[in-house]
């Protein structure tokens, strides 16, 4: 692979992960080598615009390197005692890119719907939803089977969140 890092309008990796997300590309996949970039600013930064979050873009980096390595030979030298093996760096990098996206979508940031969404587990939440004119409303309610100026079955300090006056 070329050495990229040479060439010129390249920002070095300054060791500090928060400085930006190309940084913390660079962190998450271990390309920390300013003298030797296996990935180009370039590349990182399309990562970013297409997966939409550094963990993704960290993952197909990944995947990225996990082909470039792939595609190469295993090699040693008997004269001095020397080996390579490209596809165990190629399988490292696949497992690198399974983790990474096991942990996105751990943290929200895997799949096209943005994460898990919990409606209704707060009071200000049922209200939105309740009040929503395109939300599908609960078929079922508390309080429903209540007749005006009767009391029903719950006490009046209860939350009758669905109770519709």
């Amino acid at each position: 692979m070329a050495r990229r890092s040479k060439i010129a309008g390249h920002a070095l990796y300054s060791g500090n992960p928060a400085v930006a997300n190309r940084h913390r590309v660079r962190f998450r996949i271990g390309d920390t080598d300013s003298a030797d970039y296996l990935v180009s600013d370039e590349e990182i930064d399309a990562m970013l615009t297409d997966e939409g979050s550094v963990l993704n873009a960290a993952a197909a980096c990944a995947e990225h390197l996990a082909a470039y390595f792939s595609r190469e030979v295993d090699s040693s030298s008997t004269e001095a005692n020397l080996s390579w093996s490209n596809s165990q760096k190629a399988e490292a990098y696949r497992q690198l890119a399974k983790d990474l996206r096991a942990r996105a979508t751990r943290s929200g940031l895997g799949g096209s719907d943005g994460g898990v969404y919990a409606g209704g587990i707060s009071k200000d939440d049922k209200e939105a939803n309740r009040d929503d004119t395109d939300i599908v409303q609960p078929a079922f309610f508390r309080g429903m089977m209540e007749q005006p100026g009767t009391k029903g079955p719950f006490a009046e300090d209860q939350d009758n969140d669905w109770c519709r006056d």
